[in-house]
């Protein structure tokens, strides 16, 4: 892979189809060979053969100045951007001038932008003075592996070299125009502050988290918990009505369930409403299954 940048000054040629224009950063080519030719980065090796397919492109860095239209709308910011100013006219200075069309916005009278000069070659020269930046060939050694600058190797691997171009233009516009809040913040002035030319006006909204009753949802078990209640009630009224004692949960209680005049059990003239006086009562009795006749149980 072959990758270089340089100045439109360099080669005027290459500038015919960017006549309109102005602003122009770089130029930046590159020639890469695609395919299996990639598998020497794990040191299989390849080779450049008749058939192998290249990837030569060439692209345009340049300054386009937008007209954005910015409001927040019940919490939400919004943001409409017009169609780019590529073209700039040079002062005494030198420096750039973008004026952007009147016609059909009279708030875009004497709204110019400047780049100056010196701003202009600073970001310029990123691009051509780095020899490590966009700059490089990745090359094929006698031990068939690949070597190479750092940003033209990360090129060779990449899928897409057109994308990763649009992703560093797209990052460099992002940056520039947070350039005012950067400079704000690496004053000190703390990493939230935000420059006035950045700011907004506007409605800001913050989510608030807030937990809401269903009462309908809560009637089933209000009902269920208030008919146990009375359930329960019932069952108290009833069973101190009838004298019933307190046999708890001892399992004897069903044992001694019975109709008295069917069956004699104990000595009839102690009463069995306690968990206690059933234990006394089962102490005395005895049990007896006959041999022959397991369907019955007799007990004395």
């Amino acid at each position: 892979m072959k990758l270089r940048s340089f100045t439109p000054t360099a080669n005027s040629s290459y500038m015919v189809s960017f006549a309109k224009t102005s602003g122009i950063l770089a130029v930046v080519e590159w020639a890469k060979v695609l395919g299996r030719f990639a598998n020497a980065v794990q040191g299989i090796g390849a080779h450049v053969t008749p058939n192998t397919t290249f990837e030569a492109q060439r692209c345009v860095f340049y300054l386009a100045i937008h007209e954005l239209e910015e409001k927040v709308v019940d919490g939400t910011y919004q943001c409409n951007q017009t169609a780019p100013f590529t073209e700039a006219t040079s002062d005494r200075t030198l420096s750039l001038v973008y004026k952007p069309d009147p016609h059909g916005n009279a708030t875009n009278q004497d709204r110019n932008f400047t780049m100056s000069q010196e701003s202009f070659d600073i970001i310029s020269s990123q691009f051509t003075m780095d020899p490590n930046f966009l700059q490089g060939n990745v090359e094929v050694s006698n031990s068939s592996s690949l070597n190479g600058p750092t940003t033209a190797f990360t090129l060779f691997q990449a899928d897409n070299v057109t994308k990763a171009m649009y992703n560093l233009a797209d990052y460099m516009t992002k940056s520039f125009r947070a350039n005012d809040s950067l400079l704000l913040q690496a004053q000190g002035h703390g990493p939230t502050s935000i420059a006035e030319s950045q700011m907004m006006v506007g409605k800001a909204l913050s989510p608030q988290q807030v937990v809401r009753v269903r009462w309908a949802w809560l009637a089933l078990p209000v009902i269920v918990l208030f008919l146990a209640a009375v359930f329960l009630g019932v069952v108290l009224l009833t069973s101190a009505a009838h004298n019933v004692g307190a046999w708890k949960d001892s399992p004897l209680t069903l044992f001694f369930h019975v109709a008295p005049e069917e069956y004699n059990i104990g000595d009839g003239t102690s009463a069995l409403d306690t968990t206690d006086a059933m234990r006394k009562a089962a102490s005395t009795m005895r049990a007896r299954i006959e041999q022959r006749g397991r369907t019955s149980i007799e007990v004395d």
